[in-house]
C-alpha cells in the first residue's frame, strides 16, 4: 500500500478546496497518517507493521511525467486537450514536485498485518 499523507493534520478535510480537488482530481483527498492508523484501529483487525517514507522518491518520479508531458506537445493538443487544460496538468505536476521537495505533502508505502494479540488476550 502506498498513501499520500499531509503533514500536521490528524484528518484529511473533506470540505478544504485546493487547486488540485477542485481542477485535477475533483473530490479527492490527501488521507492523513494518523487519520490512516485511527481508521485501522477503528474498524479492522490490521495494524502497521512498518512504514516507509518514499516522498522525497517521487519528486524525481514527478519530474519525470512533467518532461514527459512537455515533450508531448503537439500530440496532446490533437488528442483534444486545448491550453487550459495543459496548463492545469503542468501547474499540477510542478506544484506537486515542489510540495513533495519541501516535504509540505509526503508518501508513505505501509506495511500491515493481522492484529492477532487480541485473539490471544480475549481467550484467557
Amino acid at each position: 500500500m502506498s498513501y499520500s499523507w499531509r503533514v500536521n493534520a490528524p484528518m484529511a478535510s473533506r470540505k478544504e478546496s485546493t487547486h488540485s480537488t477542485l481542477y485535477v482530481f475533483p473530490g479527492s483527498e490527501l488521507a492523513s497518517l494518523l487519520g490512516i492508523l485511527a481508521s485501522l484501529a477503528r474498524v479492522t483487525d490490521l495494524s502497521l507493521s512498518h512504514a516507509e517514507d518514499i516522498g522525497l522518491h517521487y519528486v524525481y518520479t514527478l519530474r519525470a511525467w512533467r518532461e514527459q508531458f512537455h515533450s508531448a506537445g503537439e500530440s496532446l493538443r490533437q488528442l483534444g486537450f486545448d491550453d487550459r487544460i495543459v496548463r492545469t496538468r503542468d501547474f499540477y505536476l510542478a506544484y506537486c514536485e515542489a510540495a513533495f521537495h519541501e516535504r509540505h505533502i509526503g508518501d508513505f508505502q505501509l506495511m500491515l498485518r493481522k492484529n492477532v494479540n487480541h485473539l490471544i488476550i480475549g481467550k484467557g
